[in-house]
């Protein structure tokens, strides 16, 4: 047989115009190098600004400011030198804005060199730490316990005064607690007859020396009634309870009815034999457990 009876071999068949295939663009993944480049190098300028404005006078500062005034402001003078509609078209054509609910004009003012110059010069105020606050709140309690300790010291001294003018200082006593200032009348045959909760006249007198300088005192006042250990049982008091609350309501009464003390101030309670400042088991004792006080409440703890 002859050759031409034998299947050729498959010839490589040329691309569309006699060439090959073309290979696939080059992508460039270096594009981002420009950008990054561009970036460093702005960030490298403002640095540089801010370290030149740190490290200039002010008077250079002052024409910083002015610089930058123009560059931002057009050279404006803090006068009102735009209006903007809400609701109108947007900068771009035929482009709504957002805000479609309202024809409200807003005026935009241009700060002026002054305001920028102030601005620039004003320090921040630093935040403070939680410990600098707690120093802060302690310092301003201790001034606060001062102001007080003063006024109760003053206090305690005019009462005294005034007591030893008119012959009845032996019949008050004071003592300093936590609570405040404690100004103490025994009731025997000063404030009270036994077993009554009637004000003596000498009682009364007390009462309105005393109330008459805790009147300008801010502090509030706790009129406190105690007794002894003796007990009573009649119609009117039938312990010392009632007998108590009788003596501390009924001083009480005087200071807001006869004296003007401010009622909104003041409060009464009846401890009876409760908290004793002396022995019972003594004449002396109980005699001092027989008093009724009247505490300046302290505000400042």
């Amino acid at each position: 047989m002859s050759g031409s009876d034998h299947d050729s071999p498959a010839s490589h068949k040329p691309g569309r115009g006699g060439h090959e295939d073309e290979h696939e663009e080059h992508v460039n993944h270096e594009a981002w190098v420009i950008p990054y480049a561009d970036m460093l190098t702005l960030l490298m300028a403002l640095f540089l600004m801010l370290w030149a404005t740190s490290t200039t006078d002010q008077a250079k500062f002052a024409a910083l400011a002015e610089s930058l005034r123009d560059a931002f402001t057009g050279g404006g003078t803090g006068e009102l030198v735009q209006t903007v509609t809400i609701g109108s078209p947007g900068v771009l054509d035929g482009q709504e804005s957002g805000v479609t609910n309202g024809d409200n004009d807003v005026t935009v003012k241009k700060p002026t060199a002054d305001e920028l110059t102030s601005a620039a010069f004003t320090e921040p105020t630093p935040p403070r730490s939680l410990g600098q606050e707690a120093l802060q709140r302690e310092k301003d309690k201790t001034g606060a316990k001062a102001a007080e300790d003063k006024t109760f010291n003053d206090a305690q001294k005019k009462i005294a005064e005034r007591a030893a003018a008119e012959g009845v200082a032996g019949q008050i006593k004071f003592r300093r607690e936590e609570r405040g200032l404690v100004v103490t009348v025994v009731t025997d045959n000063v404030l009270f007859q036994p077993g009554s909760a009637v004000l003596a006249p000498t009682g009364e007198n007390i009462v309105r020396i005393v109330t008459e300088v805790l009147r300008d005192v801010p502090n509030g006042v706790s009129v406190e009634g105690h007794t002894d250990t003796t007990p009573i049982a009649t119609s009117q008091y039938p312990s010392n309870w009632e007998l108590s609350t009788g003596r501390s309501t009924s001083v009480l009464r005087n200071m807001v009815e006869r004296v003007g003390y401010d009622a909104n101030r003041i409060s009464s309670a009846g401890y009876g034999q409760t908290r004793p400042i002396d022995t019972n088991a003594t004449a002396a004792g109980r005699s001092a457990n027989r008093r009724v006080e009247v505490v300046v409440l302290a505000e400042v703890q």
